[in-house]
């Protein structure tokens, strides 16, 4: 039950970006102005916040400096670049066709 309820709080939270991007955006916000030091944002914050979790759960696991670059080119180039180019579309279109593409 506590997977499901995991599952469907991240299916909430993670189809909430694209409108709560477009709102950051009315005003002159940091969205509408720096798309990508919002996504910079974001992943400050939820790195620091898995930080402590997965240091746990990979403590006593051999884990090398080879392995890291591997990780942490996959987070700059995957995830990072990919989240920075959505919040950049976010700016020219709509909430509801920027959910479509993603």
């Amino acid at each position: 039950m506590r997977g499901i309820l995991s599952l469907l709080a991240g299916i909430l939270l993670f189809s909430t970006i694209e409108v709560a991007s477009k709102l950051m955006q009315h005003g002159g916000g940091i969205a509408g102005q720096y798309p990508f030091w919002l996504a910079a944002l974001r992943f400050i914050i939820i790195g620091l916040v898995l930080f402590f979790p997965a240091a746990y759960c990979l403590r006593g696991k051999s884990f090398n400096r080879r392995d890291a670059a591997i990780l942490a080119g996959l987070g700059l180039l995957g995830v990072t670049l990919m989240s920075s180019l959505y919040h950049l579309s976010i700016t020219f279109l709509p909430a509801n066709v920027a959910a479509l593409v993603f």
